[in-house]
C-alpha cells in the first residue's frame, strides 16, 4: 500500500479529487504495456477500489492519517509565537523557511508582508503582497494590507485596496473603517472620510481617533454646529483634556462667539497653566473684545515661560498699537523682527509705527519708509502680508495718489469674492481714496436710485456684488425706525428687528458676470416661535427658498453668518425680497457671487467673525491639531489599528 502514502501530502492534506484521477491515470498508462501479466491487473483493480472508497467516503483515510492543517504546522506556530513578542526577525526567518517547504502559501506570504509592514521594509512587504495576491485574487487580506501599507507611504492607491479587501469581504476587521477614513482624510476627501468615520463610530461610540478626525473635518468644512457636538462627546470622556477645551474656544472663536469662548480657554488654562497656545489664543479673544489689559496680562505670560515666542510679541505689538502706546508697539515688532528676519509681517507693522512715532519726519524718510513697505507688498504671495502692506501705504498717503491708487485698486480688485478685507477700509477716512479709486475705474455711474451714495458703497456693489443695506435704508424713511449701529457691519449700520415680523422688497438690482450664487448676511439672535420662518425671494425670477424652524434652528444664536443659496434661473436683473416671521433678526447686506458648477458648495450658511478681521492673523498662529500634532494624532493610535489577530482571523 506504498502508493496511498504518496497521496497524502507532509502536512496530512489529502489530495484534491483531480490530483487523485491524475494519479490513477499516469498509473494506468504506465502499465499499459504489460496488461498481460495478471499480477499487475490485480493491484491495479484493488487500486481503482481504493480510490473509489476514498470519493466515497474520504473520512476513511482521513481516520487512519488524521488531518493536520498548515496552521497546526509546528513552524507556523512557532511564527506566530515570536510574533505575538514582536521578535520579527526571527518571525522572518521562521516565514522563509515554511515557503521553502510550501512554496504557494498564500498565509505565510501575507504574515511576511506584516513583518516588513512592523519593519518598515515597505518595498519586500509589496514583493510578497503582489505574489500572494497572484495565487489569490479574491482573498481580501493582502489587499487590507497592501492599503494599509499604501497610506503609511501616503499613496491614493491605498484607497482602492481597501476598498478590494472590502468587495472581497473582508472579515471582522474592527478598524477596517478607520484606516479607510484615514486614507479619505489624508487625501482630504473629507465627506468620504466621514462616511467611513461614521460606520467605525456605529461599533465604538467614543473612539477617541475617529471623533477627533471628525472634528477637525468639520472645521475645515466650516460646520461649526457639528463640530462643537464631536468635542461636546470628547469632554465626555474626557472632561479634563485641555486640548479640546481649547479647540473648543477656537471653534467658538470661528463663530463670533468671543466671551464663551474665553470662558473654555479658561477652563483649559486652570488645567494646564502654562500652556502657551492657550494662553495666545485667549489674548486674542480678550484683543477681539477689547479687553486689551487682560491680553497683556496672558502675552507677558506667554513670554516668561517662552521668551522666543515672536507670537506673542506680535500680538502684544499690536495691542500696544490699539491703545495708542506707539513706543511700546514698536518694541514688540522689534522683538519679532529680531528673532525671525522674514517676518515680513511684523516688518510692515514695524515700519508703520516708526512713521506713527513721528509724522513730522523729513519726507526723504517718510518716501523711504513707504519704499520699504512696498518692496514687501511687490515681493510678496501672502494674502495677509499684501493686504496689510497695502492698508499701511494707503494710510500713508503721502506721495502721488494716482501711482498708489492704481496700484492698490487693482491689488483689491482681485480679491474676488472675498469681502472681509474692506472692513480694514471701512471709516470715513478713506472716503477720498474710495472716490480717487472710481474715478481711476472710470465708474463715473449715478446709483442714487439704489440708494447708493458714498463711494465706498458704490466700489462694492460694482466690484464686489455687495448691496449693503444702509443703501436701502437710504431709500426708505420707514425702515429707519429698525436701523442701529453696528461694529461688525460692513457699512456700520444694520436693521434691528427685535419681536416683530418683517419684510422688504430691495430695488431692482444688477448683476455682472452671471452670478449665480445669493448671500444674505444675517445674525438670527432668538426663535421667538417654532411657527417662525425666513423666506428669500426673487421677484422677477418667481423664485424662493424658505427655512422653517427646524432650519432657523440650527442658526439661532450662531452671530453674524452667510446663507448663501444657488438661483436655478439667471437673470441680468434681480429684485431680491425677504420676509420673515417668529425671529429676533438683523440684516447687513446681500451680495452675488459666482459659484460654477460647483456640486460641492451646498445651500447653507457660512460663518462670519465679528471683530476677528481687523486682527491680521500672523502666519505663525495655526489651529490647535497643528499645533500639537503629536499629540492630536497620536502615531501609535494610527499604527496599530491593523494587528496580526486581523491577518490570522482572515487567512
Amino acid at each position: 500500500m506504498l502508493y496511498n502514502y504518496e497521496m497524502i501530502n507532509r502536512s496530512g492534506h489529502i489530495l484534491p479529487t483531480i490530483e487523485l484521477e491524475n494519479s490513477i491515470q499516469i498509473t494506468n498508462d504506465q502499465y499499459d504495456s504489460d496488461s498481460n501479466n495478471l499480477e499487475v491487473d490485480l493491484i491495479l483493480t484493488k487500486k481503482k477500489k481504493f480510490m473509489k472508497a476514498i470519493k466515497l467516503n474520504s473520512t476513511i483515510l482521513t481516520t487512519i492519517f488524521p488531518r493536520v492543517s498548515k496552521k497546526q504546522h509546528p513552524i507556523y506556530q512557532s511564527i506566530i509565537k515570536e510574533l505575538n513578542g514582536k521578535y520579527y526577525q526571527k518571525a522572518e526567518s521562521l516565514c522563509k523557511e515554511y515557503l521553502k517547504l510550501f512554496p504557494r502559501s498564500y498565509s505565510v506570504r501575507c504574515i511576511l508582508a506584516y513583518i516588513y509592514r512592523c519593519l518598515n521594509n515597505y518595498k519586500q512587504a509589496h514583493l510578497y503582497l503582489e505574489k500572494a495576491i497572484i495565487l489569490k485574487p479574491k482573498k481580501p487580506i493582502a489587499y487590507l494590507i497592501f492599503g494599509e501599507i499604501s497610506f503609511w507611504q501616503n499613496d491614493e492607491i491605498a484607497i482602492s485596496y481597501l476598498k478590494k479587501s472590502l468587495e472581497y469581504k473582508v472579515k471582522s476587521i474592527v478598524n477596517l473603517h478607520i484606516i479607510l477614513g484615514n486614507s479619505f482624510f489624508d487625501k482630504s476627501y473629507y465627506d468620504n472620510a466621514l462616511e467611513n468615520y461614521t460606520i467605525a463610530l456605529k461599533n465604538d461610540s467614543s473612539n477617541n481617533l475617529c471623533l477627533k478626525n471628525c472634528v477637525y473635518i468639520y472645521e475645515k468644512q466650516e460646520d461649526y454646529i457639528n463640530c462643537l457636538e464631536i468635542l461636546d462627546r470628547l469632554l465626555i470622556i474626557n472632561k479634563e483634556d485641555s486640548l479640546i477645551l481649547c479647540y473648543y474656544g477656537e471653534i467658538l472663536c470661528n463663530m463670533g462667539k468671543y466671551y464663551d469662548a474665553i470662558l473654555s480657554f479658561t477652563k483649559a488654562n486652570i488645567i494646564d497653566p502654562e500652556n502657551i497656545h492657550i494662553l495666545n489664543k485667549r489674548a486674542i479673544a480678550y484683543f477681539v473684545l477689547q479687553e486689551y489689559d487682560k491680553a497683556l496680562l496672558d502675552l507677558d505670560k506667554v513670554i516668561q515661560l517662552d521668551p522666543l515666542n515672536n507670537l506673542a510679541y506680535y500680538n502684544k505689538g499690536l495691542t500696544y498699537y490699539s491703545i495708542g502706546n506707539i513706543e511700546n508697539a514698536i518694541a514688540s515688532f522689534k522683538n519679532c523682527v529680531e528673532l525671525d528676519f522674514n517676518d515680513n509681517l511684523s516688518k510692515i507693522q514695524l515700519y508703520y509705527m516708526e512713521y506713527l512715532q513721528d509724522k513730522n519726519i523729513s519726507e526723504d524718510l517718510k518716501h523711504e519708509i513707504i519704499a520699504k513697505i512696498d518692496q514687501i507688498f511687490v515681493d510678496n504671495t501672502d494674502k495677509s502680508v499684501s493686504l496689510i502692506a497695502c492698508k499701511m501705504i494707503i494710510d500713508m498717503f503721502l506721495i502721488d495718489p494716482k501711482e498708489y491708487l492704481i496700484k492698490f485698486s487693482s491689488y483689491l480688485l482681485n480679491y474676488n469674492e472675498e469681502t472681509s478685507i474692506f472692513y480694514l477700509f471701512q471709516s470715513k477716512k478713506y472716503s477720498n481714496f474710495w472716490a480717487d479709486c472710481l474715478s481711476c475705474l472710470k465708474w463715473n455711474d449715478d446709483l442714487t436710485k439704489l440708494g447708493i451714495v458714498d463711494p465706498f458703497s458704490k466700489f462694492l456693489y460694482r466690484k464686489m456684488g455687495v448691496y449693503l443695506i444702509s443703501n436701502f435704508i437710504n431709500l426708505n424713511n420707514e425702515f429707519h425706525q429698525f436701523q442701529v449701529n453696528d461694529t461688525n457691519s460692513l457699512s456700520g449700520q444694520i436693521l434691528s428687528f427685535e419681536n416683530k415680523a418683517f419684510s422688504f422688497n430691495l430695488p431692482k438690482l444688477y448683476i455682472r458676470y452671471c452670478r449665480n450664487c445669493i448671500i444674505w448676511k444675517i445674525n438670527v439672535k432668538k426663535i421667538l416661535s417654532e411657527d417662525c420662518f425666513i423666506k428669500f425671494i426673487i421677484k422677477r425670477v418667481n423664485m424662493q427658498y424658505v427655512l422653517k424652524f427646524e432650519d432657523v434652528s440650527k442658526l439661532e444664536g450662531q452671530g453674524w453668518i452667510e446663507y448663501f443659496f444657488k438661483m436655478s434661473i439667471l437673470s441680468e436683473y434681480m429684485q431680491p425680497s425677504i420676509e420673515v416671521n417668529g425671529i429676533n433678526m438683523q440684516v447687513d447686506y446681500i451680495r452675488f457671487i459666482r459659484f460654477v458648477d460647483d456640486e460641492s458648495r451646498k445651500d447653507g450658511q457660512i460663518y462670519f467673525p465679528k471683530m476677528g478681521h481687523l486682527l491680521p492673523i500672523h502666519k505663525i498662529c495655526p489651529n490647535v491639531p497643528e499645533a500639537f500634532k503629536d499629540k492630536y494624532f497620536p502615531r501609535k493610535e494610527m499604527e496599530n489599528l491593523l494587528t496580526l489577530k486581523d491577518i490570522v482571523d482572515n487567512l
